[in-house]
């Protein structure tokens, strides 16, 4: 008897440990991004403080930045001052407050002032930046009073105005202070906002900024990359496996990240900076679907509807409020839409552990790393909720804890995924050894059906590239079409203007002379009433041939109108040499040329103009070379006549 055929599960399955291997790997990778979180940026930051400290720069006073609360929230920047000035303002770093970036008063109405002193203990400029590392604030101010060094200045910003507004373009908020030798200020911010106010002040010098930014970058992205690794990976398998569970899987990872992204304020930079509405209820639009593909799957994943029927209904039930979240954020710009998300997304994780533990109580064994996953996504929202609320503190690992445990939970999710396809496969085999021959024709059938997909896929591939060379063809054609002459196939006005620009700007920026050559064919009129237009248009061909072959390949020849050509020299020697260009092209054009009706020689009048001698602008050089050309007809028609 035959060993039976092996299915895409079989084949799946015997590709498991470079699966796990890749997981593995990223898990680990994760794991040391999140743990480094804590550590390394205070280091960064520090390394770079003493190093400056070492070169007596900037000193930021950490430990005398100080704050203020305004529960009526219509204090204005002298009576700031004038409380300052009586000690009404606390320092930041009592209460276990660790210098500038432990700051979090939760959710709140009131306004909340910062005091930030600065003092340039250097004899010479120097130049501070003042950060905000928390993106998600609706309204926020920096001042520097008038009075005072490095003022007057004011940036009205948050997430309530557009991007523009916060001057320093960053997903954060930045003041950038400078200062004289010896001189000190002070910056005033003040800050309201609808959802949780946190406010992990930085100041550092150029440097320091680029080092630390470096490393959250690099956190960032890792996360970031993660995710796309786990969406593109699990897209690719599902697409395969025709898996349901894949899709939903790879949606909410997806989505996941989309909410990330707009959560530390990449989506507003990059995406729609124009739209404060966005840039404050942005992350809400995909907080809700992701974690509604999150409850899909694990209907799917774990067979809620057959193991669980009543939990099954009630996440059913629960999806329909939360993909609707996602409407209300682009609707309704209100403190309520980031509650009412973050409750349901909350509520929506929680039972999808519950899920995942009854599950594992019926026997299901890969609902383990399932169980697994969501308790690391539990545990981090959990500690963001207690963080926005003002219970934890800013700190590095609480504020991207939400990417660690999204990152933790796509990686677990993956393996659990894996683990799955592991216990389908034993199942089949199982069944194999039950059903015998009959198996061998169901994998056989479910093969050929892999195979017809795959078929089918290469030919939409195919077709898809033939589509895309004959649209790439037809995009040269009306690229050509729009930058050169019809008749003679030199460029055309919208060419000549982009190459002269272009070359201008090459000549301003390396101090290099162009020349700009004017020629008017003269006479052409003439051929035209005696010989009809089509001797004037292959005049026209012939002598933009003769033109073109006496050029360098850098040189640009353009037609601007009917009998009138401008060409372009880009590195030209100088203005001999420009003249001697101009000869040959003048000896070249005027050869004798035999037409089918009739031998004409070519005359024309030429005018050229030298950068920067002649004009500090293309306008300016082809004025000037119109006119030379100009000089150069009147004195050949002086000539003629004698």
């Amino acid at each position: 008897m035959r060993r039976p055929a092996a299915g895409p599960h079989d084949r799946a399955a015997r590709r498991l440990p470079l699966a796990r291997a890749l997981i593995l790997a990223l898990l680990s990778l994760a794991i040391l991004f999140g743990t480094l979180a804590q550590g390394r940026e205070s280091a960064a930051a520090q390394n770079a403080a003493q190093a400056a400290q070492a070169a007596q720069a900037l000193q930021p006073a950490g430990a005398a930045i100080s704050w203020l609360r305004d529960p009526s929230a219509r204090l204005q920047l002298p009576e700031i001052r004038r409380l300052a000035e009586a000690g009404a303002f606390r320092p930041a770093n009592q209460a276990g407050r660790s210098r500038e970036e432990r700051l979090n008063f939760g959710m709140t109405q009131d306004a909340v002032w910062l005091r930030v002193p600065l003092h340039n203990a250097s004899d010479r400029n120097a130049e501070r930046l003042v950060e905000i590392d928390y993106p998600y604030l609706d309204d926020l101010e920096f001042h520097v009073p008038a009075d005072l060094p490095g003022g007057p200045a004011e940036v009205l910003t948050g997430d309530r105005r557009p991007f523009a507004a916060r001057g320093f373009e960053h997903r954060n908020f930045v003041l950038p202070v400078s200062l004289g030798p010896g001189e000190s200020t002070e910056v005033f911010i003040r800050v309201r906002s609808s959802t949780a106010i946190q406010l992990p002040v930085h100041v550092r010098s150029a440097g320091e900024f680029a080092a630390v930014e470096q490393l959250r970058l690099l956190l960032l992205g890792s996360y970031f990359g993660v995710a796309l690794v786990m969406v593109l990976y699990n897209l690719a398998l599902g697409r395969a496996l025709r898996e349901p569970t894949y899709p939903w899987y790879v949606a909410f990872v997806g989505l996941f990240g989309l909410f990330h992204f707009c959560l530390n304020g990449f989506a507003y930079q990059y995406l729609f900076p124009a739209s404060p509405h966005l840039g404050s209820q942005g992350a809400y639009l995909f907080l809700g679907a992701a974690v509604a593909a999150a409850l899909q799957f694990a209907r799917a994943f774990l067979g809620s509807r057959a193991r669980m029927p009543r939990l099954d209904r009630l996440a059913a039930l629960l999806i329909l409020p939360l993909v609707a979240m996602s409407p209300v954020a682009l609707l309704f710009d209100a403190p309520w839409v980031a509650r009412a998300s973050q409750m349901l997304a909350l509520a929506g994780s929680t039972l999808g552990l519950s899920m995942g533990i009854l599950a594992w109580r019926l026997g299901y064994t890969p609902a383990r790393l399932y169980v697994l996953a969501f308790v690391t996504v539990i545990l981090t929202g959990v500690a963001m909720v207690i963080r926005n609320v003002g219970l934890l503190p800013w700190t590095p690992l609480t504020a991207y804890g939400t990417q660690i445990g999204a990152s933790l939970e796509a990686l677990f999710l993956g393996l659990a995924l894996a683990d799955r396809i592991r216990t389908i496969q034993l199942d089949a085999l199982e069944a194999s050894r039950r059903a015998g021959q009959n198996l061998e024709h169901e994998v056989a059938a479910r093969t050929a059906e892999l195979a017809a997909a795959n078929g089918r896929l290469r030919d939409e591939i195919r077709e898809r590239e033939r589509a895309e060379g004959r649209l790439r063809e037809s995009e040269e054609r009306l690229r050509r079409l729009a930058q050169h002459d019809a008749l003679t196939g030199v460029a055309n006005r919208n060419l000549l203007a982009d190459r002269g620009a272009a070359i201008l700007a090459s000549a301003q920026r390396h101090g290099r002379p162009f020349g700009v050559i004017g020629i008017d064919l003269d006479g052409l009129k003439g051929i035209n009433d005696a010989m009809g237009h089509g001797a004037g248009d292959r005049l026209l061909v012939a002598c933009a041939r003769r033109m073109g072959a006496r050029l360098r390949r850098s040189d640009l020849l353009a037609r601007t109108g009917g009998d009138e050509f401008v060409i372009l020299l880009p590195d030209v020697g100088g203005r001999v040499e420009l003249t001697r260009v101009s000869a040959q092209l003048r000896d070249a054009l005027e050869q004798p040329l035999s037409l089918p009706d009739g031998k004409v020689t070519p005359r024309a009048s030429f005018g050229a103009a030298l950068f920067p001698d002649d004009g500090a602008d293309l306008d300016a050089l082809m004025a000037h070379a119109d006119l030379e050309m100009y000089r150069d007809k009147q004195a050949r028609r002086i000539r003629s006549e004698d």
